[in-house]
Order: structure tokens, then C-alpha cells, then sequence
């Protein structure tokens, strides 16, 4: 028998993608990155039953990108906003977390692994131990504005 406090974290599914050929500046693909993420979940949630979208914790290593999930929409250009509105719709905001770059499994693929390297990595297949935690530190980060971003809308006074 299972105590009921039993903390239990498997790997279920991963997707990635390449990098398009060309200039693409790190938040759009954070952005996109949490986009996958997001149909990810309303894919799993339609599968297994037990996986409920709106507790799903979410976690990302930008606090670039997490500030951007957590204020409004409008602040941005079209494309962007239509993502960003896609995210808001499928997950809450609310539920989005930083974890360190340095814990997180899913760097490893953008940061280039070989399969073999990937097939014999811990974290990989368990995850950070961090997660198995009951209590998991969601407080605490200080997250970054993108005021400098070539993707937020240009200030407009029309009279």
C-alpha cells in the first residue's frame, strides 16, 4: 500500500524542435517552446483522464518568458500576442514556475546531447529531484521585465 503523501514523477512524453535557420532572438523561442508546451497539455489531459489542465504546474528556466505569460497580452505585437493568448487559454498563469536552467531536464536538448549521453543521463528519465519534493519552491523569483524587446508593441497616442 502507498502512503498517500508518496510523491511520484514519470517521464510520459517529450517533443522538441530545431532552431529555424536565421536570426531568432531566445524569447520567441521561449515563447514558442511554451506554445508546444501548452498543446502538450491539452493533448495529455484529453488522453489520461488523471492529468487535469488546470493544476498542471508549468516550468521554465526564462524569467523573461514567465513575466511575458503573467502580464497582459495587448503589450505585444500581434504574432506574439496570439501566442501568448493560445498559452492563456490552455494553461493558467498562475501555474507557471522557474526552476534553474541547471535542473532542467529539458535544456538538455537545446543545449545539444548526443543519444547516447541521453539514454544514460539520471535526470533525463527521473527528473530533478526538486520535483519528487511535496513542498516545491514556486516563490521567491523575482521575475524579469523585457522592456528592451523588439517583439513589445511601439508606445501610440492617437488624439
Amino acid at each position: 500500500m502507498k502512503h498517500p503523501n508518496d510523491v511520484k514523477a514519470n517521464f510520459i512524453v517529450s517533443k522538441s524542435r530545431l532552431t529555424p535557420l536565421g536570426t531568432v532572438i531566445l524569447p520567441r523561442l521561449e515563447l514558442l517552446g511554451s506554445v508546444a508546451l501548452a498543446r502538450l497539455c491539452v493533448y495529455l489531459s484529453k488522453t489520461f483522464p488523471l492529468i487535469k489542465e488546470s493544476s498542471t504546474p508549468f516550468w521554465s528556466d526564462s524569467q523573461t518568458y514567465l513575466h511575458r505569460v503573467k502580464t497582459v497580452s495587448i503589450l505585444w505585437k500581434h504574432y506574439v500576442q496570439n501566442k501568448e493568448n493560445e498559452i492563456k487559454e490552455e494553461t493558467d498563469p498562475m501555474n507557471w514556475y522557474f526552476c534553474d536552467g541547471k535542473t532542467n531536464p529539458a535544456s538538455k536538448l537545446t543545449r545539444g546531447i548526443t543519444i547516447h549521453n541521453l539514454m544514460n543521463d539520471e535526470v533525463w528519465w527521473t527528473d530533478p529531484s526538486w520535483l519528487l519534493e511535496l513542498d516545491i519552491p514556486t516563490k521567491g523569483t523575482t521575475l524579469t521585465a523585457d522592456k528592451e524587446s523588439v517583439e513589445r508593441r511601439k508606445a501610440m497616442m492617437t488624439l
